[in-house]
């Protein structure tokens, strides 16, 4: 917790209903693993410290109640709270920028720079800088060749 070294608390159930107290420094961070149920319905999630990894587990668990925290407080810039159900963790990462978080907010077959995913002649580079949508053939300012006649 804040204040002490980074470290690991395992129960085997939680029902937080104040505030979880996660320090995160460099490429670590506090975590709570429950091999139970851990209900977060109305807890706050307090964060101090700077991150530096993509990625830091800050919970798992065996099964989740709640959606998500009711709060998050100290939030690092460019970082979100994430709900992994699949892993079932609680991960703190960094957010996407540029054409890989573009990229991200669309569900198709081959993300690539240079893919066209719905085959309309132009690669998701050129889909994202004409803001285009590359699971539609449809972009809003298609590129149109031109020529100069020579003198």
């Amino acid at each position: 917790a804040p204040g002490a070294s980074i470290g690991t608390l395992a129960v085997p159930s939680a029902v937080i209903n104040g505030k979880l107290a996660i320090e995160l420094s460099g490429s670590s961070a506090d975590r709570l693993n429950v091999t139970g149920n851990l209900d977060i319905t109305n807890a706050t999630l307090d964060l101090t410290g700077t991150p530096t990894a993509p990625e830091l587990i800050i919970a798992s668990f065996g099964s989740l109640t709640g959606a998500n925290f009711a709060t998050v407080t100290g939030l690092p810039s460019g970082y979100q709270v994430t709900y992994d159900l699949t892993n079932k963790q609680i991960k703190l990462t960094a957010l996407s920028t540029g054409f890989a978080g573009w990229i991200d907010d669309f569900p198709v077959s081959n993300p690539a720079a240079d893919a066209d995913p719905d085959f309309d002649g132009i690669p998701n580079a050129l889909e994202y800088i004409l803001g285009g949508d590359p699971r539609a053939a449809r972009t809003p300012r298609r590129p149109a060749k031109r020529s100069r006649a020579s003198p």
